[in-house]
């Protein structure tokens, strides 16, 4: 990965900023983790200068409002380009399998169905379970339970490949390990995931 951009530093209650969310960029391709609250979503994409087209790859963490919520619209949006022929290739949605229903349930009770009539078919929902490792935009994910008390929630591990950042962990090889916790801090439980980890990311959290 060549950059982290964040794009909302928010919590559940946030009124004043946007919900906690960030993207990983590969070149012109982009790897979404969390979608917010809302429909904040495509206006933090916009500023960032983002194109839907070029998001073909979004993580859920978990059920929360503030996470989840941002998801109908990207699929809104996603499948009118898909039936415009403005999306090139397919949008894998990575989650743990409990949430897949979830979020189907949501989607299809908030937006059309010539919006979601992708679903399956171009929007390929990614089944997670804990240790299961996929290959997304040239970089191998680790996904992992983070052991919540509340509602499931899954994280992930992986390998960046940015040389500014070389040499910057001496515990993990030289390897530019990036591990986000969701919004919850780290637990024992989940060491043999985060060891070695360069950089630590947890729910971005604003303050004044």
């Amino acid at each position: 990965m060549e950059e982290i951009i964040v794009l909302g530093t928010g919590n559940a209650q946030a009124i004043k900023v946007f919900n906690t969310c960030f993207a990983l960029r590969k070149d012109k391709e982009y790897f979404l983790v969390d979608a917010g609250g809302g429909n904040g979503i495509l206006n933090a994409l916009d500023k960032n200068q983002i194109p839907l087209e070029n998001i073909h790859h979004i993580f859920v963490s978990h059920e929360h409002t503030d996470h989840i919520l941002g998801i109908p619209w990207m699929i809104r949006m996603i499948g009118a380009k898909m039936n415009q022929g403005n999306y090139d290739g397919n949008l894998y949605l990575y989650c743990h399998e409990e949430l897949i229903s979830t979020i189907k349930t949501i989607v299809t009770l908030t937006v059309q169905k010539k919006f979601y009539q992708h679903f399956n078919e171009r929007i390929l929902f990614v089944p997670l379970k804990d240790g299961d490792t996929k290959d997304i935009l040239g970089s191998r994910f680790t996904f992992f339970d983070i052991k919540s008390n509340k509602a499931k929630q899954f994280g992930f591990t992986v390998t960046l490949t940015d040389e500014k950042l070389q040499n910057t962990n001496p515990f993990n090889n030289n390897q530019n390990k990036l591990t986000f916790t969701g919004d919850e801090p780290y637990r024992e439980g989940i060491y043999e995931y985060v060891q070695g980890t360069c950089l630590l990311q947890r729910e971005f959290i604003y303050s004044r």
